[in-house]
């Protein structure tokens, strides 16, 4: 479980960073249903990870201060997208006014986090090249 706090900058545990790495079974793409926790930071990550963009836009409808979240390197929810391989909810962040090209603290945008990881996601670095996201 993740703890989070609603000031600008959130502390992410190492265990959701992992999670956003890993393919997820539950929700949307998976099938299974979720269950989201009633916590808006919580559900905005959890619905990033597993790609729900309805979820997603929902909270960022509610509450645009989400897309203003870092965690503790100050990676963001597009950092979040591209890591968890969802080209959809990338061009959802986008579409909100999310910058492609935000830079976590190492000066790393969500391209280069993502080549960086070793992940093959071709489909977020396709929708991040196609977007316009630079290295």
């Amino acid at each position: 479980m993740c703890l989070f706090s609603r000031t600008a900058r959130f502390a992410l545990p190492l265990l959701c960073l992992t999670l956003f790495a890993v393919s997820c079974a539950d929700g949307p793409q998976g099938g299974s249903p979720l269950k989201y926790s009633g916590d808006p930071v919580a559900d905005f990550v959890t619905a990033l990870r597993v790609g729900d963009t309805g979820k997603v836009e929902r909270l960022i409808d509610s509450d645009p201060s989400l897309l203003k979240l870092t965690d503790e390197q100050g990676q963001t929810a597009m950092h979040y997208a591209a890591l968890g391989n969802q080209p959809r909810v990338i061009a959802l962040l986008k579409d909100k006014g999310m910058d492609l090209n935000v830079r976590d603290f190492e000066g790393r945008t969500p391209l280069t986090v993502l080549e960086d990881s070793g992940f093959r996601y071709e489909e977020a670095r396709d929708a991040l090249l196609k977007m316009g996201a630079q290295r």
